[in-house]
């Protein structure tokens, strides 16, 4: 049986609900989609850590944007658990770009 989490009145806490009541994304595929730790996201829920820096604006980012599917949120937190660092390789846009344009025809058959 899943828990229902409590979530404090942060505003990290406040766009990770807001995430989770709009696309059903649990702990682990957000962690995956922001480059964190699953225990990450639930301090941040939980209030007793805070986000800072990039990380913070990423969430802002996604609390904007009510337009985003799903499924492309979880390719690229399947892209990121893939690839957990940055590389140093010439073919690094090229995956890039295939994660993109594989977006885009999903976003493209959905209109």
């Amino acid at each position: 049986m899943a828990r229902n989490p409590a979530f404090a009145d942060t505003e990290e806490a406040q766009i990770l609900k807001h995430i989770r009541d709009n696309t059903g994304m649990d702990t682990a595929q957000i962690a995956a989609f922001l480059c964190t730790t699953p225990e990450t996201v639930r301090r941040w829920q939980r209030g007793t850590m805070r986000a800072r820096g990039p990380a913070l604006g990423f969430l802002r980012i996604l609390g904007m944007n009510t337009n985003w599917s799903v499924r492309n949120a979880i390719k690229i937190g399947n892209f990121n658990l893939a690839h957990p660092k940055a590389v140093d390789t010439p073919d690094a846009m090229d995956k890039l770009a295939e994660l993109g344009e594989s977006m885009e025809e999903a976003w493209s058959s959905r209109r």
